[in-house]
């Protein structure tokens, strides 16, 4: 099969990824969770530096600004600030981006903490197999 393998499965049968930004035939980086991380973080002191200058640096005010934030640009874009930068993108099975439920239950169980950090043996969070999305690579870094 042509196409990032996503690890996300339709009758046991691994689905290559499609939609904009894959690269047909590029192999899927063995482990792009460094990306993943430093995307995070990216996005999480852009949170961090709005609600210092609007909130005083309040700890609600970052969770409500990365939440939304991670919402809104997953549900329409299938990107983040951070994962952007990185050159990641989350999508569906089918390749599209999340729309808004798929976002909303992601984005809240992202907020958690946990999920994220438990993964399976794809190495997906249970965040991503709660909301049925994968993060696949968008482009080459480096």
């Amino acid at each position: 099969m042509s196409g990032y393998r996503t690890g996300v499965t339709r009758d046991g049968v691994d689905e290559p990824a499609t939609g904009a930004g894959s690269e047909a035939g590029a192999p899927r980086p063995a482990n792009f969770w460094g990306r993943r991380v430093v995307a995070l973080v990216i996005d999480w002191l852009a949170s961090w530096s709005i609600a210092f200058v609007f909130f005083r640096d309040s700890a609600l005010a970052t969770l409500l600004i990365f939440a939304g934030s991670t919402f809104i640009f997953q549900a329409t874009l299938g990107t983040t600030l951070g994962h952007w930068i990185m050159g990641v993108g989350t999508r569906t099975a089918d390749g599209s981006v999340p729309g808004f439920a798929r976002a909303a239950l992601r984005t809240f169980t992202l907020c958690l903490l946990l999920p994220p950090v438990i993964t399976d043996t794809q190495g997906r969070g249970m965040h991503e197999r709660w909301s049925g999305t994968h993060v696949v690579p968008l482009r080459r870094i480096g």
